[in-house]
C-alpha cells in the first residue's frame, strides 16, 4: 500500500515496469488493484497520458494528491489544499471538551494531547499564519472554556500562555515554534543520513556542495525544501563550525571563531568587502587573505583589517 512509482514517458520503459508488476504478483501471490491506483502526469500532453493509462489500465489522477496524510503538489499548496487538514485537526480538538475540568486539568489536557495532534503534519509542511492562528484560537477556547453559549473572557493572550515557564508562560507548546523546530530537524537528519537515497537526491537537485545545504537558494524549490530552508536561516545563528579544509565554512558569515561571525565582529569591514558569501578556502591560501574592498579604508578600518589577517593566519 501507499507506494509511488516514478517513470519517464518512454513506452518501452512503461511496458517493462508493467512486466515487473506482473512478475511481482506471480512471485508474491498478491494482486495489484489497478482500479484503485492512479496515473498522475507532469507536463505531458493528453495523447501521451492516455497512452500510458492504457498500458497500466488505471484511471488518471491529478495534483494535488495526498500521500501518507500529507498533501503533495508540484506547485505551491493553496489554502483550499490545506483547509481540509486544518478542519480535520479542529474537529478532533472540538471533541475534547473540558467543560467539567479545572484550568489546571485543561492545561494538562492541552499539553499532553491537543497540542500534539498536528505534530505529524507540522513535520512536513510549513503551516501558514492563518492555519496556526485557527489552531491557537481553538486551543485558547478550550483552555478558557470559551464555547458557543458559554462565552468567557481570555485573561491573557495565547502568546504569553505558550511561553516557557521560566519566561512567565505555562509551558504550552507554541505551534509556530514547534513547526520551525520539527522542520529544522530534517537538517540534523540530513547531516546523519550518510549515502541514503533521499540525501543524494537533495544534493543533486539543489547542489548542496556549494558550499553546504544551509546556503542553498529556495527559488524554484519544492514546498518541502522551502519549509526546511525557513528554519535553516534561524538555525545558522546557533551553529558553530569546525573549519577543516575550509570548503564548507563561509569566511565572513559563518560562526567559526569567537562568540559570533566575523561579519558581526567586524561589521564596518564587512559592509564594504566585495567577497561576501565566500568560503575560507576561497579567501585564504595559507599565507595571504584575498579580500578586496569597494573603497579605500581609513586608519580605524586598517587596524580592523590587520586583526582579521591575524585571525586568519592563526
Amino acid at each position: 500500500d501507499d507506494t509511488i512509482l516514478f517513470s519517464d514517458i518512454d513506452e518501452h520503459h512503461l511496458k517493462n515496469l508493467k512486466c515487473i508488476l506482473i512478475w511481482f504478483e506471480k512471485i508474491s501471490g498478491m494482486r495489484i488493484n489497478y482500479h484503485k491506483s492512479e496515473l498522475i502526469s507532469v507536463n505531458l500532453d493528453e495523447e501521451a497520458i492516455h497512452k500510458a493509462s492504457h498500458i497500466f489500465c488505471c484511471p488518471l489522477g491529478f495534483f494535488p494528491i495526498k500521500y501518507l496524510g500529507v498533501p503533495l503538489d508540484f506547485d505551491k499548496l493553496r489554502r483550499d489544499d490545506i483547509q481540509p487538514l486544518v478542519d480535520k485537526i479542529l474537529k478532533k480538538l472540538a471533541s475534547w471538551k473540558g467543560k467539567l475540568l479545572s484550568h489546571a486539568a485543561r492545561m494538562v489536557l492541552i499539553k499532553s494531547c491537543l497540542a500534539s495532534i498536528p505534530v505529524y503534519l507540522l513535520s512536513f509542511i510549513r503551516f501558514p499564519k492563518w492555519a496556526i492562528k485557527a489552531l491557537n484560537t481553538h486551543l485558547a477556547n478550550c483552555f478558557w472554556n470559551d464555547s458557543n453559549g458559554n462565552n468567557k473572557y481570555h485573561l491573557a493572550n495565547w502568546e504569553s500562555i505558550s511561553m516557557p515557564k521560566e519566561y512567565g508562560g505555562l509551558g504550552i507548546p507554541n505551534l509556530r515554534d514547534l513547526n520551525m523546530c520539527l522542520l529544522s530537524s530534517w537538517l540534523n537528519r540530513y547531516n546523519h543520513a550518510g549515502n541514503k537515497l533521499w540525501r543524494s537526491l537533495l544534493d543533486f537537485k539543489y547542489n548542496t556542495s556549494k558550499p553546504k545545504i544551509l546556503c542553498c537558494k529556495d527559488v524554484g524549490a519544492s514546498q518541502f525544501f522551502k519549509g526546511i530552508m525557513w528554519p535553516a536561516k534561524a538555525a545558522t545563528i546557533g551553529f558553530r563550525w569546525k573549519v577543516g579544509n575550509g570548503k564548507k565554512v563561509k569566511f565572513w558569515e559563518d560562526h567559526w571563531l569567537g562568540n559570533s561571525s566575523l561579519a558581526i565582529q567586524f561589521w564596518d569591514l564587512y559592509v564594504i568587502v566585495n567577497e561576501k558569501n565566500s568560503t575560507i578556502a576561497d579567501l585564504w591560501d595559507g599565507s595571504e587573505l584575498k579580500c578586496t574592498f569597494r573603497r579605500t579604508v581609513g586608519p580605524a578600518l586598517s587596524r580592523m583589517w590587520l586583526e582579521v589577517v591575524q585571525i586568519a593566519s592563526a
